[in-house]
């Protein structure tokens, strides 16, 4: 299990950030609010490309997202506890790597 810490882990120990391998990929974890991800990830994939990442993970909005594009995958699997999109439906994102290192996710909901 990884973790970072978040804008409100006041006296946590985790790292702000890391950057960790997942099967053949480069991926960049933060928490994001670092990168004014509430005003969208531009910030934050320009930050995970320089750094050689195809995968950049985040939190802070606590609204799920999910955008691939030919460089990278950019997600925010959305929150459980606290869910801040419209209808506030608990969410969290499953991601499998195949043997191929084809990066397979699937956005899901609680009822």
């Amino acid at each position: 299990m990884e973790m970072v810490r978040g804008n409100n882990d006041f006296f946590s120990m985790l790292d702000k950030e890391r950057e960790i391998r997942i099967g053949g990929h480069r991926a960049l974890l933060t928490h994001g609010h670092l990168y004014n991800v509430s005003l969208g990830p531009e910030q934050l994939k320009r930050e995970a490309l320089a750094r050689g990442c195809d995968i950049a993970m985040f939190g802070h909005t606590h609204k799920p997202y999910l955008k691939r594009s030919e460089d990278i995958i950019v997600l925010n699997p959305g929150s459980l506890s606290f869910p801040r999109q419209g209808g506030r439906q608990p969410s969290y994102i499953v991601m499998e790597i195949t043997d191929r290192d084809e990066v397979r996710i699937r956005q899901e909901y609680l009822e």
